[in-house]
């Protein structure tokens, strides 16, 4: 008797947009904290761009590619970033398409 589990629903392409609205607008991040949260995102990699990304706003740091970058290295996450660079560096022209 196998368990049906049915999938939560979800966007990669949302997601991505978001993220890279961000990059490219800070005044995105007040707008997404508003409405979305980290465990919002169904894409693990997705909520630990948007974790540093919160992180940074904390801190009053402008949220940009270099900002990101060394944010996700110090929380360990910098294999995300090496292992998926191009999509990484593609998240600011989901933001401009959105």
């Amino acid at each position: 008797m196998g368990i049906n589990v049915k999938a939560l629903p979800q966007n990669n392409e949302a997601e991505q947009a978001v993220l890279g609205s961000i990059l490219i607008d800070q005044q995105a991040m007040n707008l997404a904290l508003e409405e979305i949260a980290e465990n919002d995102f169904y894409d693990e990699n997705h909520k630990k761009i948007f974790s540093a990304m919160v992180d940074l706003d904390k801190e009053s740091k402008p949220i940009d590619i270099l900002t990101l970058y060394d944010k996700l290295k110090s929380k360990k996450s910098k294999d995300l970033i090496n292992e998926r660079r191009k999509k990484f560096l593609k998240l600011g022209s989901k933001g401009l398409a959105a």
